[in-house]
């Protein structure tokens, strides 16, 4: 009988974990919510080399002549923004949040510095694995079910960068902690007489919302970070664009916008 080590046990990885986009970038998010398994795969494509006598795969004469690496998540959160995640070279229209298919070409804005999957294992520490360069091109298959809920499956793949072929398209680590700490960040639009603005189109930290009765747009569960971009749109006021920190606490947002005329 073989018995278990504490030492092979703890290393154990559970639950599901959490994805975030650009972690460790200023404009990184949490990618939520998911449904089911966040998958990991590395592809490598090894090549034997032949020569006269060879029995089998013979150590020594193999080589790596392509690697691949795909995280694939399946996503409950149908916005806009993740929607064009999936669609590699659509256009998402800023403002008005609409999608329309593209000319074809994939602007380098559509490559993702980052994904990571941070997932804590049993002896209370993380794995990290993050892949870099990250494009979805799995496509877009959305399907509304009966008693059920819609989910989007992104595939994100890692992609090598061609002026630093040296560079890793993936890492994995184990670190102590992380610290994924998230606040409710709520914005309240207001015009030059102090009334609600309502129906101000808030994007932000990957999702867009309207401002509703009372000027308000509520973003819940945004990760702490500095310098998180921020653009309100409203027919008849100019465009307002900042970011605004989120460090330890709820954030309120007060903005004036002023009118365009």
């Amino acid at each position: 009988m073989y018995n278990v080590s504490t030492n092979e046990i703890e290393k154990i990885l559970i639950d599901t974990g959490v994805v975030i986009l650009n972690y460790g970038e200023a404009d990184e998010r949490k990618l939520a919510p998911c449904e089911g398994d966040n998958s990991f795969v590395v592809t490598q494509e090894i090549r034997d080399i032949e020569y006269n006598g060879r029995r089998g795969k013979t150590k020594g004469l193999r080589r790596i002549t392509a690697e691949d690496a795909t995280l694939t998540v399946n996503l409950l959160n149908l916005s806009q923004e993740n929607l064009k995640l999936a669609l590699a070279g659509a256009n998402l229209e800023a403002g008005t949040g609409v999608i329309t298919n593209g000319d074809g070409s994939i602007p380098a804005s559509d490559y993702l510095k980052n994904v990571t999957l941070v997932g804590e294992t049993l002896d209370g520490e993380v794995k990290i694995i993050t892949i870099y360069n990250a494009m979805a091109d799995n496509g877009l298959s959305v399907t509304a079910s009966k008693k059920g809920e819609a989910a989007l499956s992104v595939a994100f793949a890692a992609h090598y960068d061609p002026t630093n072929l040296a560079s890793p398209i993936y890492r994995i680590q184990d670190v102590e902690s992380v610290d994924l700490s998230a606040y409710d960040v709520t914005f309240t639009v207001k015009d030059g007489s102090e009334q609600p603005v309502v129906g101000a189109t808030v994007s932000f930290y990957g999702s867009t919302k309207m401002t509703d009765a009372t000027g308000t747009a509520v973003f819940e569960d945004v990760l702490e970070g500095t310098n998180r971009a921020y653009t309100i749109v409203k027919t008849g006021f100019v465009t307002e664009s900042s970011a605004v920190t989120v460090d330890g606490d709820d954030e309120d947002v007060e903005i004036t916008m002023a009118s365009d005329a």
